[in-house]
């Protein structure tokens, strides 16, 4: 498995989705983060779209606002597509397992929401 741990900031407010998984309906969290790699120098971060399936997600979408620092822990997942010219491509994001606010407001960083 390719386990993978951020603490990153939000880039944006989470949106929520209903998905269907064979007959049933899910709800799907989604957001994306702002990963500035390993160091924390890199000038330009790198954007990282997260998909959330537990039933707390719903819980936490108000207060996964742009700015906020969460941890996440999940794996990379990709999912196949064809566009409208007909071709294929991948999309790939992670897959979170776990997601935990941190406690640092944006206001406290100076980010407007």
């Amino acid at each position: 498995m390719n386990d993978i741990n951020m603490l990153v900031k939000l880039a944006d407010d989470a949106k929520s989705f209903t998905i269907k998984e064979g007959n049933k309906e899910k709800q799907l969290v989604s957001f994306s983060v702002l990963d500035f790699g390993t160091s924390g120098k890199t000038e330009v971060p790198m954007i990282i779209e997260v998909h959330f399936q537990k039933e707390v997600g719903i819980k936490l979408l108000p207060y996964l606002k742009k700015g906020k620092e969460v941890y996440v822990h999940g794996f990379v997942a990709n999912k196949r597509y064809v566009t409208s010219a007909g071709i294929e491509r991948d999309k790939y994001y992670v897959s979170a397992d776990y997601v935990c606010l941190t406690g640092l407001s944006p206001k406290a960083e100076g980010v407007a929401a």
